[in-house]
């Protein structure tokens, strides 16, 4: 960490043993943020910085992580694993990279999510409540799946089919409310989980803008989802008039 960054922990330090006020503390902070940003110092400078940041972060789960540094890597990221999966439909072998690149990412990227909870003064534990109801799910499917077979009987399903529809809800409303939260401006001094991260207007604004575009896809997907289904359904049905004349 530089030193500019070390500056902010002990301003931080300062103000929660009450040697600093509030305003002695905001102040001092936007000195500290202004000679970061003279000195070209910033954290992440770039949006490849951001995106090689959070791999150095692999098992950080303490601390602030901004919009910027959030959106920047998940842009990066998602043009990344869109190239691997193109090349993956071509061979084996970068098809084994790419499944292998998704499994690495995903301590990193929860890192990331829980960081970024923080500098919104949530807890991490929005995420990781997900990781905790995600394997019940899948034990409560799994079972019900072994016994449907072994009796033979759709019916046994039950209960903990009821169980399972409405935990996948839940897990479903969780996800939302957490991306939700992905897009929210992080506070700007400090809170319970330390001092904000340093960073120009212009990285904020940036990082403003590659969220809404992320919001906007979002908001597509179930379209083109539904779009999607359709087209093929028309493209079978036409399919099958050619076949039958």
């Amino acid at each position: 960490m530089s030193d500019n960054f070390e500056d902010l922990e002990k301003l931080h330090n300062l103000k929660e043993k009450g040697v600093l006020s509030e305003e002695e503390y905001i102040a001092q902070k936007n000195a500290i943020m202004n000679k970061a940003k003279a000195s070209g110092d910033d954290a992440p400078q770039s949006l490849w910085q951001t995106y090689t940041n959070v791999w150095k972060k692999y098992f950080k789960f303490s601390g602030r992580a901004s919009r910027y540094e959030y959106w920047g890597f998940t842009l990066i990221n998602f043009l990344i694993s869109l190239g691997l999966g193109i090349l993956g439909a071509i061979t084996v072998v970068l098809s084994f990279v790419s499944s292998l690149y998704s499994l690495l990412l995903i301590i990193p990227s929860l890192s990331l999510t829980w960081r970024r909870l923080h500098d919104t003064n949530r807890s991490g534990w929005w995420v990781g409540s997900i990781l905790i109801l995600l394997p019940i799910l899948i034990i409560v499917a799994a079972s019900s799946a072994i016994v449907s077979y072994a009796t033979g009987d759709i019916s046994s399903f039950g209960a903990k089919g009821i169980i399972f529809v409405l935990g996948g809800l839940w897990f479903l409303i969780q996800m939302i409310i957490v991306i939700v939260f992905m897009f929210f401006k992080g506070d700007e001094t400090a809170n319970r989980y330390g001092a904000p991260v340093a960073q120009t207007p212009a990285q904020d604004k940036t990082g403003k803008i590659i969220s809404i575009c992320f919001l906007v896809l979002y908001l597509l997907l179930p379209v083109i989802g539904v779009l999607s289904v359709a087209g093929i359904a028309g493209y079978s049905k036409a399919m099958s008039k050619y076949k039958d004349n």
